[in-house]
């Protein structure tokens, strides 16, 4: 999706915010993309047997999930305030699962937390660190991921499912991925983060209940030098990019929250607003016997937490914590890049 749909949810000013972003899909090109996510399923296809049917995909899950409600776990710095509460409504309900992206995997397990669920997409070999395999777990892996990563998995229950990032993508996956003999591939489109991404791969799945943690999409506010790069609540090393002064404007107030990001934070935070306004109207697609199948779907997001996402939710009507926002927000417009910022010159600050 390209960032132009975005532009009605923020004014431009001074700097492009495009121009500091650029492509949410950049570390592959289109083509590269969809070579890969077609080389992936037919290398699993080819593990198969006559008795095992089909390869091993999310289609398997499709509906199996009705009524539960996915605790959708980012790495944000805000999820260590939130993580009594994912401890206790996984406790006391049934119904909650906890579905968690990247390296927080491995950090809810160090606090005790065994996820239901592991969601990677990145396609850069580096991915192959950012989970250790359990196997209490089940792990929901994008076609596009680096090969390798499969290989780590090997033995651990995974199944595959297949991100949809640009309009030539389904075309091409239908002409080369084989749907005969009633198999199934379900496409999941949406953001351009797996955070995001991960509510509709569920939507897939029959959910349509969702709260997220740890979507701060900024840095923590930063006292001083030696806390500059406090983005996740562990270390991620990857994520070492440039540091952008970015103000979100919420559509409901016209009022601001200023912050430190870098462009995959700040991509994710742009597409926000349009995010929720699409899970109100979410339309599934899937492909049944090389056929496109369309669903509309309702979903019921909520976010938990600080940082602009959970701002923006709040101005949305979608944090948990209405009041506690409101008692620490209501002053208007907010700058929350820290006092290390504040005292000296703005970096190039975009809008």
């Amino acid at each position: 999706m390209g960032l132009e749909v975005l532009d009605k949810y923020l004014p431009q000013q001074n700097v492009s915010l495009d121009d500091k972003l650029g492509y949410a899909i950049g570390w592959l090109s289109g083509e590269q993309y969809r070579e890969r996510l077609v080389e992936n399923i037919k290398t699993h296809e080819q593990k198969l047997t006559p008795y095992s049917g089909r390869y091993n995909s999310i289609t398997e899950l499709i509906g199996q999930l009705k009524n539960k409600k996915i605790f959708v776990c980012g790495g944000g710095s805000s999820i260590q305030n939130t993580l009594p509460r994912i401890q206790t409504k996984r406790r006391v309900s049934h119904r909650v699962r906890i579905a968690a992206v990247n390296k927080t995997h491995d950090w809810l397990i160090s606090k005790g937390i065994i996820p239901d669920y592991g969601i990677l997409s990145d396609p850069r070999p580096h991915v192959l660190d950012y989970m250790t395999p359990h196997p209490k777990c089940m792990y929901l892996l994008a076609a596009c991921l680096d090969p390798k990563v499969f290989k780590k998995f090997k033995g651990f229950n995974y199944k595959l499912w297949v991100p949809i990032n640009e309009e030539l993508d389904s075309g091409y996956l239908i002409d080369h991925l084989p749907a005969e003999d009633g198999w199934e591939h379900a496409f999941v489109a949406g953001a351009s983060t797996v955070g995001l991404r991960t509510v509709p791969l569920f939507t897939v799945c029959g959910v349509t209940e969702f709260e997220l943690h740890g979507f701060d999409s900024c840095y923590q506010p930063t006292q001083c030098a030696d806390d500059i790069d406090n983005l996740y609540a562990y270390d991620k090393p990857e994520s070492d990019y440039e540091h952008l002064d970015v103000t979100a404007v919420s559509r409901e107030t016209n009022e601001g929250f200023r912050c430190i990001t870098n462009k995959n934070m700040a991509n994710q935070m742009r597409e926000f607003p349009w995010f929720i306004e699409r899970s109100r109207e979410f339309t599934m697609n899937n492909i049944k016997d090389g056929v496109a199948v369309e669903q509309p779907v309702e979903q019921n997001i909520t976010v938990a937490g600080d940082g602009v996402i959970p701002w923006l939710a709040w101005k949305e009507g979608v944090h948990v914590d209405p009041t506690g926002m409101f008692k620490k927000y209501a002053s208007g417009h907010v700058d929350y890049r820290g006092p290390f910022y504040n005292q000296q010159e703005s970096m190039t600050h975009a809008v």
